[in-house]
């Protein structure tokens, strides 16, 4: 009896011997898992973000000159029609809004007209300025909203994330998710834009979290209204926390058009 109670004992203890060895083991590849995971994640940031980017940026026509940049279009200027929702929710159908966008300063200037009441209205803002236009470079009042809240949606355009994702390619990461690949750019705002990429690299979605609201653009059908090779979307589609703001077809679009946005005296005095 002694010498089996002393066998089963040398199994039982070689058993565990065994389990040890392969949980040690099992570990051990769990580890370089995890290694191998986060310098795949490390490495989305950085080259492979920046190769990604000015995919997206050749895709829009965006990658110019013999330097090869990707700031050399950064004006847009686009016309549409469709609706529009205010502040308080009311959608209200626009017979054309004129939307300007220099990325340099950073200006905008948003000229709508309604379809109903033939009302005008004509918004700006340039860096830290703002003010309302009778006509577009003619001074009507100062702005009712601070510029910061005027030039905010410049960056939920396709355009708008490339040109700041060149500003700073080096922290652009790159991801795949439900099999598309998905940007994610710093602002210059201090937030970060989303944008998906379809399977030829146009931008389809942007979003962007202003504190607690949730920004998004949905685009589709691109088209080169010039025949210079700049792809511009002809459905745009901006919602806030899933509420639409703007539902637009646009009929012309422009890159780098002549637009200038010098502040008014009155706002000087």
């Amino acid at each position: 009896m002694p010498k089996q109670r002393v066998a089963v004992q040398a199994v039982l203890h070689l058993q565990v011997e065994k389990q040890r060895m392969v949980s040690r083991m099992f570990a051990v590849a769990v580890t370089g898992l995890l290694a191998t995971t986060a310098v795949a994640s490390a490495q989305a940031t950085g080259s492979g973000g920046r190769a990604a980017l000015t995919e997206a940026a050749k895709a829009l026509g965006m990658v110019r000159g013999l330097e090869r940049s990707l700031t050399i279009v950064n004006m847009f200027e686009y016309t549409a029609n469709g609706t529009l929702t205010d502040s308080a929710g009311a959608p209200s159908e626009v017979k054309r809004i004129t939307a300007a966008y220099d990325y340099v300063i950073p200006a905008a200037r948003v000229d709508v007209e309604q379809a109903s009441a033939g009302q005008r209205t004509i918004e700006v803002a340039a860096g830290s300025h703002a003010w309302d236009e009778a006509t577009p470079g003619i001074y009507l009042r100062p702005a009712g909203t601070p510029a910061a809240e005027r030039l905010k949606l410049i960056w939920l355009l396709p355009h708008g994330v490339i040109l700041a994702g060149a500003k700073a390619p080096d922290k652009v990461a790159v991801a795949e998710k439900a099999g598309q690949r998905e940007l994610t750019v710093p602002l210059p705002t201090g937030v970060e834009a989303k944008g998906v990429l379809d399977a030829v690299g146009l931008m389809t979605r942007v979003e962007i979290r202003i504190g607690a609201q949730i920004f998004t653009g949905d685009y589709s059908d691109y088209k080169d209204f010039q025949g210079y090779g700049v792809m511009f979307p002809t459905r745009i589609v901006q919602k806030v926390d899933g509420r639409t703001i703007a539902d637009l077809t646009v009929t012309e679009a422009l890159a780098n058009p002549y637009m200038i946005f010098p502040p008014p005296k009155e706002l000087k005095q």
